[in-house]
């Protein structure tokens, strides 16, 4: 009986941590993108104090647009009717108009901070970080397992 109680504090515990790893991850991509983009948009430091608090307010805004989103649809199959297929295009479209109008937004925002280069920078940076995230993503879904201990 003890060691049922305390394999089951073990697995307990696994499940704890690995809570607790899967709530730091998007601080930690979200630090990392901050990292990525300011490198690559090879900001003065004087525009770094400016932009950071610019760039996370608009990355807190388009990640709540985004939330919205999936929330209305993450339980739901948009496909199971048509009028649930009809009412998810319209959303998705309306989801994908409010992303534009937060970035039209922003641009002015960030031509303030940055120049029309550097901005042209940023949105590249942006496009290469996610893609670099997809193929770590994958390659970490498609690496071996490690090979289990005796």
């Amino acid at each position: 009986m003890k060691k049922i109680f305390f394999i089951l504090s073990l697995i307990l515990l696994q499940c704890a941590a690995i809570h607790a790893i899967a709530q730091e991850q998007p601080g930690r991509i979200r630090a990392l993108k901050m990292d990525y983009v300011i490198r690559e948009t090879k900001l003065s430091a004087e525009q770094v104090t400016k932009f950071k608090p610019l760039y996370t307010r608009y990355e807190d805004e388009l990640k709540g647009i985004r939330k919205g989103f999936k929330q209305k649809y993450q339980e739901q199959n948009p496909a199971a009717s048509p009028d649930m297929a009809r009412r998810y295009v319209i959303d998705n479209l309306e989801y994908q108009q409010a992303e534009l109008d937060l970035k039209k937004k922003y641009k002015d925002e960030f031509l303030k901070v940055l120049s029309a280069q550097q901005l042209a920078e940023l949105y590249r940076a942006e496009q290469d970080f996610k893609k670099m995230l997809i193929q770590e993503l994958n390659d970490r879904k498609n690496a071996p397992s490690p090979a289990p201990q005796k």
